[in-house]
């Protein structure tokens, strides 16, 4: 009966390869399509707006530190600001390494926090992260989907954005709803602790506002950050943006938001998604593969910045009584 276990975290690692090789095949074939040579050409155009992108990347992390912050509610003067800090850190390179990599970026966060505000809290505080993430997406992609349809844009870049919209809004309520549900699996109540966790961490949710305006904005602010990060390196890299092109460019995003978990680092993924929509934005495939190449770039220079300085940030001490898990 060991064996089976044994064999799990070779199995997930196994995964974990082939889904980063598929990733890193498929960015190869697209740049291969597109022709190696004008991609460079096009992404060393990239060179002087690099250090604006990472400075709006670390915007984005400040943003979803002030939803954790917020969300903690009374209980945020018991967490130190560089426990804070390194919980953002750490869980904002999970978030773009690791595949499925939202739901491990919270349960990370909820690790780093747990000592300061009780196990339970921390979970709770995770999985509204979660929901207002998903609220968030359903959000923007609604404000593109109005702005594909002012412009006449009846494609089916509309019906798969309006899609992406729906699944993200039924997602975020039907989490909201199961955190708070006073409903156990019968299986699950065989087991004192994990049901005693599970209604804990209900609780705590339920003390929670339904939906928290405030971290709620921060997260819109964080994805309207990445949209702008993206057609700033499209101009850069040559792509002529218009007024129109701006519902565009939202749309295509919230559609890689969809894809992009499925690879680490969201490589390959984005890439297929903005090429695809090249056509939209009346653009070369090779400029555009140079932006999202420029936005790799800086997202796993801020994920090597944001690992070290999760080690580097001085390791608050944790409360002298434990608090309640």
């Amino acid at each position: 009966m060991t064996e089976p276990r044994g064999r799990t975290p070779q199995l997930r690692r196994v995964a974990q390869l082939a889904v980063g090789l598929t990733g890193a095949t498929l960015f190869a074939a697209l740049v291969a399509s597109a022709g190696s040579r004008a991609v460079i050409e096009s992404f060393q155009k990239l060179r002087a707006v690099l250090p604006l992108i990472a400075g709006i990347e670390l915007l984005r992390a400040g943003c979803e530190m002030c939803a954790t912050h917020a969300l903690l509610a009374e209980q945020r003067s018991s967490v130190p600001l560089g426990a804070l800090v390194r919980s953002t850190l750490a869980g904002y390179a999970v978030n773009l390494v690791v595949p499925g990599g939202r739901p491990a970026c919270e349960a990370v966060r909820a690790s780093l926090l747990g000592p300061y505000v009780g196990w339970a809290r921390a979970a709770a505080v995770g999985v509204a992260n979660q929901t207002l993430n998903l609220l968030a997406e359903s959000t923007l992609a609604v404000l593109g989907l109005f702005g594909l349809l002012l412009l006449g844009e009846a494609s089916p870049l509309t019906a798969l954005l309006f899609g992406h919209a729906l699944i993200c809004l039924l997602a975020g309520c039907l989490v909201m709803v199961a955190v708070r549900a006073r409903i156990t699996p019968s299986f699950l109540e065989r087991f004192t602790r994990v049901s005693a966790f599970i209604e804990r961490t209900r609780a705590g949710a339920r003390e929670l506002s339904l939906v928290s305006l405030g971290p709620l904005g921060a997260f819109v602010a964080s994805k309207a950050l990445q949209t702008a990060k993206l057609a700033i390196l499209l101009e850069a890299a040559g792509v002529t943006l218009r007024s129109q092109s701006l519902p565009v460019i939202q749309a295509l995003n919230s559609l890689a938001s969809a894809v992009s978990d499925l690879s680490p680092g969201q490589i390959g993924t984005t890439d297929s998604v903005f090429g695809l929509g090249a056509r939209y934005l009346h653009a070369e495939l090779a400029t555009v593969l140079a932006a999202t190449s420029g936005l790799h770039a800086v997202e796993l220079c801020c994920v090597g910045l944001a690992a070290i300085s999760a080690f580097v940030v001085p390791r608050a001490s944790a409360p002298a009584s434990p608090v309640r898990p």
